[in-house]
């Protein structure tokens, strides 16, 4: 494992054009000044990649409450709502300021969302755009434009960076007490999705973590394409959406609910 300094002081060097070229493939419709990948496990083990360096992360490195961020920690994670905006923030802000990410006044940070992967851990992405497009910031439907990257990002590092390890670290700060937090993961979230079985969850699974093909969702149930046909039958009734169009919206917008699924021994 590395530590946070080495990683922003020394390893992104090496692979800074890889990035860049990551960064060009998802095509962003506003240029990005900062962002920085982070993965978390629920042994608080952390892989964050600097994919495009800004010169505010030097303060966040040097910062002595560095593992305190409250936005680094697995039971943290798990308590906030899947869309992190920066209103919410500034709650946090002020009720952990000692604990809060040090950033640049002349950037804005797009809202974090945070995606649940089937293996229990959760990844997000710290977008920090120039003040100056801010309000281009806000026009976009910056979810579709996180998934692309999120998904560019996790197919690729594997291949992308040689050893992994260089951006590995472990958060071994005791996770805080979030006294405003008002979202927790006992019961599910929504009505609409208690009614589907054990079967159904899986799929729910697979749809949500990017497979929208029928042989996509089987390779990865390990079942057969005609078996995923029937279960996202009864999905689509269940849910009473009328084709797989919608069912496959109404998944990717229940980050609620996939997080319950984490919960879950499935």
């Amino acid at each position: 494992m590395t530590s946070i300094q080495e990683i922003y002081q020394h390893h992104w060097k090496r692979y800074q054009r890889r990035f860049k070229q990551l960064i060009k493939y998802a095509e962003l419709p506003f240029p990005v000044d900062g962002l920085y990948y982070l993965y978390t496990d629920k042994n608080n083990i952390n892989i964050e990649i600097p994919l495009i360096f800004h010169p505010c992360f030097n303060t966040y490195i040097q910062t002595s409450n560095l593992h305190k961020n409250l936005l680094k920690s697995y039971s943290n994670l798990i308590q906030f709502p899947p869309i992190i905006t920066n209103d919410y923030k500034a709650r946090l802000a002020a009720s952990y300021p000692e604990k809060m990410q040090v950033t640049d006044s002349t950037l804005y940070q797009l809202p974090i969302m945070l995606k649940y992967n089937s293996n229990n851990s959760i990844s997000t992405l710290f977008i920090y755009l120039n003040k100056e497009y801010e309000e281009l910031g806000r026009q976009y439907e910056f979810s579709y434009y996180i998934n692309v990257l999120h998904n560019l990002i996790e197919k690729a590092y594997p291949t992308l960076i040689h050893d992994i390890k260089l951006f590995t670290y472990q958060n071994k700060t005791p996770p805080c007490f979030l006294q405003h937090s008002t979202h927790t993961v006992e019961g599910l979230p929504h009505c609409k999705f208690k009614t589907l079985s054990k079967a159904e969850n899986r799929c729910f699974i697979a749809i949500y973590q990017g497979n929208y093909e029928a042989k996509e969702i089987a390779d990865y149930l390990c079942r057969s394409v005609r078996t995923v046909e029937s279960v996202m039958a009864s999905m689509i009734r269940k849910l009473l959406v009328n084709n797989r169009y919608e069912l496959f919206i109404q998944i990717a917008k229940a980050h609620h609910h996939m997080r319950y699924l984490m919960t879950e021994d499935l």
